[in-house]
């Protein structure tokens, strides 16, 4: 009968000299085994960063799309309407109304330079020039961005005008009004400087010449 040489598992005694040496290599492999948590950890900690940041952007589209509206923040300038007694907020970007919200306590004392508002006229009536500034002349440009609100709701309202040749012949003077009121407006606001005299400033600046004749 043939003998058969196989693999068996038996019980082997390390020498000391062998024992010895596993002593670093224990050593090493745990370091390397706390470095690759180390690893293992940024890289999930990352990861849930991304994912947390996917997740968020996530939610704020579905709330736009729920919602149909966010809120965002707009620089504008506030009017006090003493006939609503309501704050007015009117962006320093387009001169729309932006805002409304009730008086505070402090607002119902009317300050020294607040006047009257005056009825709007006519499209075709003249607009007046700029006589100072938002800041110098706020009775003017609290009439005027009324105003200008004024006359592009009237020309929202001509879309439902069933006299189409009337809405037509209204809406150019409408228009030309309110070019006429936001050129005089953007004069007025400090915060938005006219780009076209701010080029010319920095111009004459730059050469050092005078704009006095």
């Amino acid at each position: 009968m043939k003998h058969e040489i196989q693999q068996v598992e038996i019980r082997y005694q390390f020498t000391q000299d062998e024992l010895n040496l596993m002593g670093p290599v224990i050593a090493r492999l745990s370091q390397d085994w706390q470095e690759k948590e180390d690893e293992k950890k940024a890289v999930m900690s990352d990861f849930k960063h991304q994912i947390d940041a996917i997740k968020q952007q996530f939610n704020e589209m579905c709330n736009r799309l729920n919602n149909r509206f966010e809120m965002r923040e707009v620089r504008a300038r506030m009017i006090k309407n003493y006939k609503t007694y309501e704050r007015e907020y009117y962006s320093l970007d387009t001169f729309d109304l932006v805002k409304t919200e009730p008086f505070r306590p402090s607002d119902y004392q009317r300050d020294i330079d607040d006047t009257e508002e005056m009825p709007f006229g006519q499209a075709t009536d003249p607009t007046p020039e700029a006589a100072g500034t938002a800041e110098t002349n706020p009775a003017q440009y609290a009439h005027l961005i009324r105003e200008l609100n004024f006359w592009r709701d009237k020309m929202k309202a001509l879309a439902d005008v069933d006299d189409q040749d009337h809405a037509i012949d209204q809406g150019v003077e409408i228009s030309a009004k309110i070019k006429e009121l936001e050129s005089v407006l953007s004069a007025m606001e400090p915060e938005s400087p006219n780009p076209d005299e701010q080029t010319g400033a920095d111009e004459n600046s730059d050469t050092g010449e005078s704009t006095d004749e």
